[in-house]
């Protein structure tokens, strides 16, 4: 499998969308390389440096937000990636977890233990464990922002409609600069 053949040039890989998100063209890949783009998207490959994403971390850092990282089975799907944890550094909590949703009970306990009102909350998979995430922290009042850049799904489509059903359920679906300056 050849990184141009799904339009992936090796190192220096410019996006064609500001979204970040890649023409997938799913229905022409094997079913080994179909497996195989599925775990490393679901690594999170996605949110490497130079992308909003950075500057959104480093933002929040720098206005003392409060950071908690949640890991779906990293035994089984990997950890999030090193450059992520090196920009947030080893001080920001990190809470693995094997079910959808990221409000486990530790992560719960940590909201509350940090007096917080509102989540923002970025990641992957939008359409499964930030849908369920969100549907949650609703579901407990709290306030929830979702920075879009930093939000993603193998399917832009299946982005797309997460997005939609977040707000429907009372997320305000923003973008990163907003949300640093809300």
């Amino acid at each position: 499998m050849s990184a141009e053949k799904h339009g992936l040039a090796a190192a220096s890989y410019q996006p064609q969308r500001p979204d970040w998100t890649i023409e997938q063209n799913w229905q022409h890949y094997s079913a080994e390389e179909h497996a195989t783009w599925k775990t490393l998207f679901e690594r999170q490959s996605r949110l490497l440096p130079g992308r909003a994403c950075d500057a959104f971390m480093q933002g929040l850092q720098a206005l003392d937000v409060p950071i908690v990282i949640t890991e779906q089975y990293p035994k089984g799907l990997g950890h999030t990636v090193a450059a992520i944890k090196l920009l947030l550094g080893d001080a920001v909590p990190l809470f693995e977890k094997t079910r959808f949703s990221a409000l486990t009970d530790e992560v719960a306990a940590e909201i509350k233990r940090l007096g917080a009102q509102n989540v923002i909350l970025v990641g992957a998979e939008a359409h499964v464990c930030m849908l369920q995430t969100v549907l949650d922290l609703r579901a407990e009042g709290l306030g929830v922002y979702v920075a879009q850049e930093c939000t993603t799904s193998r399917d832009p489509a299946n982005k797309a409609n997460a997005l939609a059903q977040m707000a429907a359920a009372g997320a305000v679906v923003s973008n990163v600069e907003s949300v640093l300056f809300q």
